[in-house]
């Protein structure tokens, strides 16, 4: 970074804008900034701080105090370069203040621009974003800018004899190691808690998994494999049975189906006479669609010949009518040509004579605007006059008084002045008043910090009890969650039970209705032999030809029976899934029961009053059982609706029950993170509340330190009286730099009055002579005025020419109009006449085309009518049906006729098919046993498999969380033995010191090797073991002592060197390499050898690309450097300090 130029205005002792260029000033490298004390030299560093950063490190508060007495505003603007590898930037930083009070002062400009060569970007323009934008662009905040520009040598010579944890303290301000200290630590405590939580939240995490061990995985594959194998098993099995079971079933169908539609086939016999009457409509209507058109159009012909008898008559009429217009239009015509030749010749002349009368009439009117405007400029000039006159009076009266004031401020300035004795002495109280005031106002921040760090104490308390009441209500929570789950498992137990029973006595009741089926078909079949049997022929079962008592024909509803075992057939298979969906909803609900409640009691137990309702349940179903087959059937369905009714509700309840399980999941996991954290809060909290009552202690005893230091410099002024005794002093210096202001500007008013009185009297001689002029003139106009007015009366009387003139063109332009629309009213006549005519002829011609058109189609349609079956149109309409009726009609006739052949072929398909085959019920009913049982057998086998499934997914899922948890459970204990040993290593403030120390020693080399150059290699640097500075006297047989015994000189040097070396190292610390740096120093110590190999040493910093501002009184070194900044101080009620370059 290098300076490029400062501009500044209303700063210190600058009032009026001054700049600096600092390309000239650092051309050589070294150059120096002189002026008497009190001149303003430190300000022109001042200034760069404050267009930098917006604040003065001197002043209170940043700002308090900086302003010029004077000025009620502050400017600053500094323009730098920043050299990197894209290459040089420029950039501006430009600031402005205005006064708010005796010595505050607000920002109202803030800009930082970015200047190139296609112009100016504003980077920033707000206060803070202007800050941040500048400690962005250079690396360095305004701390270790002012240290790395600014080198005060009395505290670095502090910093020279300070003990080593003194001077490691100080370093550790300097290069913000705090860092590597107490914020280090406290972060690794953070850590620590953190990582011991985590660590925790992943065994409770495991813990919460249950049983999901390797050994239980193979466990549950093993089971797995079993099951799969008895599954493979009995689904082998079933699909045998099915498949002789599906054959068998087709056969049966087959049986069933040819009975049927034998049934349909009789049906559509009947029906026959119907189809037949329907196609000889069909006929019919074919017949009659073809004089149907004819017919229509005849009747369309027929209105149509009507239509153009009548058009022709109305085109014969508007003829007419069209023949009397134009006869009218030809009269009007020829009267408005009359009209017109009678009055045109006489309005022309008139129009001639009143063009004459309106151009006289203009020239009066702007005879009068003139006079008019004389008027005004005479009443004006007389206006004038009196004005000027009033003014030269007034001008006189201000003169006089003038004079008077004049005398009585020079009288009162006296009283103002203030000695410079009683100046020095308030000025001091002010700023220690300032100090003592900054320095409670810390002790107060100190405080205010204690008390927030008691209320997050506070805070985090309670939010650790409220995680503790948290966590019993959660507990409460699962309990109840618990109740309800047992509850479910409770219900879902005896549903089971009920099924099963119901199940039970379904497959009885089943086998009871086969039987009678069996006999009822043994009975059928006895009756229909004994109808065959007759008396001496033989039986064809026993032989006997004696039949005394053969069996009668029972009708028994047989199709009713099989029907209703049907039914129960799908009755009992819809319960056996029913069952198999409570089982597995029952063993998912002991699953999150084992969850919730791992002591949870045998799970098949049945509460007691739902044990007690068992038996009443058996009693209806027993009683139900018993009643007729169709009553059976009802009642169980009814039980079904209300089984699956019931296994719907309890889906919904074991969904809502998972949800809330979940949940309460969600919420405990929650908790205890919400525990653990008020946890660390907490712990941090009371670490802050030891930390602010130490902050506390401290800084109440540097106010008590300051308190002190006021009683001993300013016994006799009170702190509360420094502020009201300098507003005082400024107040008598404000009112007499007011007096003296007002001095100064009387003698430019007496001046400035006489020069207006000597003006006014030369205006009241020109105002006069004007008047006369403006007088003669009105007069001259007047006249002419007067004969103009008399000619134009004699023309056009007392009225307006101009008026006149419109309505003698308004009437020729009105006849001629007239005329011009007669004539366009005959051509529009005689034209629509010949429109009416040929429309006529039109209308007529058409009507006797339609007339021999109407001619052809009767004549067509009686011949028609005369081959038909119809006598008359009446019949023609009747006979004829609609496209949609007929495709209607046609469709039903196609489909009958289809449907008959359909059925026949399918008929004799089944006989084919069946070949003779039959198929007993009771075969069937053996096979439909045997099925039953196979198909129990796989669900079971199924259920067993998809619980053994479920098992091990289940296994599987919390088994992969189980492994994950203990790899991340194995890093947060390696982690957090690692950071057990970095708190064993950062306990204390040892790193920070060892830090601290390394930094020492790196600052010492590099000023030890300055100072060996300073001193001719007589005198280096080096750090003791208790970390203090000694000196190596190499001139003395390498004899080290401390830095005490240097001479005033020696300690200067030395304190050079280090100041140089701690400079260099916060440079390092910016993204750019800072360039400069000025040395606000004093070199009277020094003797002329010494001060010319400082000079030397400094002058060589230019080769390094480094240019140095030196801040001194000693001529010799004014007289050395080759550029030098002069500041001129102030003077008495003048214009403030002023700056100046000087060149050898």
């Amino acid at each position: 970074m290098r300076p490029v130029k400062l501009k500044l205005s209303g700063l210190q002792s600058y009032r009026e804008a001054q700049e600096i260029d600092f390309r000239t000033l650092t051309e050589t490298g070294l150059f120096g900034i002189f002026g008497p004390t009190g001149s303003g030299k430190s300000t022109i560093l001042d200034a760069i701080t404050l267009a930098m950063y917006g604040k003065v490190e001197r002043a209170v508060n940043g700002t308090q105090g900086i302003m010029n007495q004077a000025e009620d505003t502050l400017y600053v603007s500094f323009s730098f370069e920043l050299q990197s590898e894209k290459g040089v930037q420029h950039f501006r930083v430009e600031r402005r203040f205005k006064r708010t009070g005796d010595v505050s002062i607000s920002n109202t400009v803030s800009r930082f621009v970015a200047v190139t060569e296609e112009g100016e970007e504003v980077l920033a323009d707000k206060l803070a974003e202007v800050n941040r934008a500048v400690e962005e662009m250079i690396g360095l905040k305004m701390d270790d800018f002012t240290r790395a520009v600014v080198l005060p040598q009395g505290k670095f010579a502090e910093f020279l004899s300070l003990k080593g944890a003194e001077r490691r303290q100080m370093l550790q301000r300097l290069f913000h190691l705090e860092k590597y200290g107490d914020q280090l630590a406290i972060k690794l405590s953070r850590k620590v808690k953190e990582n011991e939580s985590a660590r925790k939240a992943l065994e409770a995490e495991q813990q919460g998994l249950g049983l999901a061990s390797k050994e239980a995985l193979e466990e549950a594959e093993h089971r797995l494999s079993e099951s799969v194998l008895l599954a493979e098993n009995a689904r082998k099995q079933l699909e045998e049975l099915t498949t002789a079971a599906e054959g068998m079933a087709k056969v049966r169908e087959q049986m069933l189906e040819r009975s049927k539609y034998r049934q349909l086939l009789d049906g559509l016999s009947q029906q026959e006479a119907h189809i037949t009457e329907l196609e000889k409509q069909l006929d019919l209507s074919s017949k009659a669609a073809v004089l149907i058109p004819i017919l229509e159009e005849l009747e369309k012909t027929q209105t149509e010949s009507i239509k153009r008898q009548a058009a022709a008559e109305a085109a014969k009429v508007q003829l007419d009518q069209c023949e009397q217009a134009a006869l009218e239009c030809s009269k009007a015509e020829e009267q408005a040509a009359r009209g017109l030749a009678e009055e045109e010749p006489k309005l022309l002349v008139r129009l001639e004579q009143l063009e004459q009368a309106r151009e006289l009439e203009r020239e009066t009117d702007a005879a009068k605007k003139l006079l008019a405007q004389l008027e005004q400029q005479r009443t004006a000039e007389e206006a004038l006059y009196e004005q000027t006159r009033q003014a030269f009076v007034k001008e006189q009266d201000l003169h006089t008084r003038g004079q008077q004031r004049r005398k009585e401020l020079q009288e009162s300035l006296a009283s103002c002045e203030v000695k410079a004795q009683e100046r020095k002495e308030v000025l001091g109280a002010v700023s220690g008043k300032h100090k003592l005031d900054t320095a409670a106002e810390r002790l107060n921040e100190s405080r205010l910090l204690g008390q927030q760090a008691d209320l997050k104490l506070n805070t985090a308390k309670e939010e650790l009890e409220q995680t503790a009441s948290e966590e019993v209500r959660l507990a409460e929570e699962q309990a109840q969650l618990a109740i309800q789950l047992r509850e479910a498992q409770d219900a879902l137990v005896l549903s089971g039970h009920q099924l099963d029973r119901d199940l039970e006595q379904l497959g009885e009741l089943e086998e009871r209705l086969r039987n009678e089926l069996k006999e009822n078909e043994r009975r059928n079949l006895s009756a229909r032999l004994a109808a065959e049997l007759t008396d001496g022929v033989p039986c064809s079962v026993c032989g006997s030809v004696h039949h005394p008592n053969p069996q009668a024909l029972v009708h028994e509803p047989g199709d009713a029976r099989e029907e209703d075992l049907a039914q129960l057939r799908a009755i009992s298979a819809e319960l056996y899934e029913l069952r198999l969906g409570l089982r597995q909803q029952l063993h998912e609900l002991r699953g999150l029961l084992a969850q919730q409640d791992p002591g949870t009691a045998d799970m098949d137990a049945v509460p007691a009053p739902q044990a007690e309702a068992a038996p009443a349940a058996e009693i209806a179903a027993a009683e139900l059982a018993a009643a007729a087959p169709e009553a059976v059937v009802r009642g169980y369905a009814a039980r079904t609706r209300t089984y699956r009714e019931a296994a719907d509700h309890f889906a919904a309840s074991l969904t809502a029950l998972r949800t809330e399980a979940a949940q309460q999941e969600t919420r405990a996991a929650t908790a205890r993170q919400r525990k653990w954290l008020a946890q660390a809060a907490y712990d941090a909290c009371i670490s802050q509340q030891a930390e602010a009552a130490a902050r506390i202690e401290l800084h109440t005893a540097e106010y008590e330190a300051i308190r002190a230091d006021w009683a001993r410099e300013w016994p006799g002024i009170a702190p509360e009286e420094a502020i009201e005794r300098y507003e005082l002093l400024q107040e008598r210096d404000a009112a007499a730099e007011e007096i003296k202001l007002r001095l100064d500007k009387s003698v430019s008013f007496l001046e400035a009055k006489a020069s207006a009185m000597n003006e006014l009297q030369q205006q009241l001689a020109s105002i006069d002579k004007r008047r006369a002029q403006l007088e003669a003139e009105w007069q001259g106009k007047k006249e002419l005025l007067t004969e103009r007015e008399t000619r134009l009366r004699h023309l056009v009387q007392e009225e307006r020419a101009e008026f006149l003139l419109e309505a003698a063109a308004a009437r020729l332009s009105a006849i001629r109009e007239a005329a011009k629309s007669a004539k366009a009213a005959l051509v529009a006549a005689e034209l629509k006449k010949q429109e009416a005519m040929k429309q006529a002829v039109m209308s007529r011609q058409a009507a006797d085309s339609v007339q021999e058109q109407l001619a052809v189609v009767s004549e067509k349609y009686d011949t028609e009518l005369g081959r038909s079956p119809f006598t008359e149109d009446r019949e023609v309409r009747s006979a004829y049906m609609l496209p949609e009726t007929v495709q209607k009609t046609e469709a039903a006739v196609q489909e009958f006729r289809e449907r008959e052949r359909e059925l026949t072929l399918r008929l004799k398909d089944l006989e084919h098919k069946l070949q003779g085959a039959m198929l007993t019920d009771e075969e069937w009913l053996t096979m439909s046993e045997q099925l039953r049982v196979a198909k129990a057998q796989d669900e079971e086998a199924m259920r067993v498999k998809a619980r053994a499934e479920r098992d091990l997914e289940d296994i599987t899922r919390r088994h992969t969380r189980w492994m994950e948890l203990e790899e991340g459970r194995s890093e947060l204990t390696q982690y957090g033995e690692q950071l057990s040993k970095l708190q064993s290593v950062f306990r204390g403030n040892t790193f920070v010191e060892y830090v601290a120390e390394e930094q020492l020693i790196q600052v010492s080399r590099d000023a030890s090797a300055r100072l060996r150059y300073l001193t001719k290699q007589r005198y280096a640097l080096e750090v003791d073991s208790g970390g203090g500075f000694v000196i190596v006297d190499d001139a003395n047989g390498g004899v080290k002592r401390p830095v005490s015994t240097l001479s005033g000189g020696e300690t200067f040097l030395t304190s050079l060197s280090l100041a140089l070396a701690l400079s260099a190292q916060i440079q390092l610390r910016g993204q750019y390499p800072l360039q400069f740096f000025f040395l606000d120093e004093g070199f009277g110590t020094l003797d002329s050898e010494l001060l010319d190999t400082v000079i030397t040493s400094l002058e060589k910093l230019h080769n390094d690309q480094l240019a140095v501002g030196v801040i001194s009184h000693v001529p010799e070194l004014r007289a050395r450097l080759a550029r030098k900044l002069i500041v001129i101080p102030a003077e008495e009620a003048g214009s403030g300090s002023k700056v100046a370059i000087e060149q050898l």
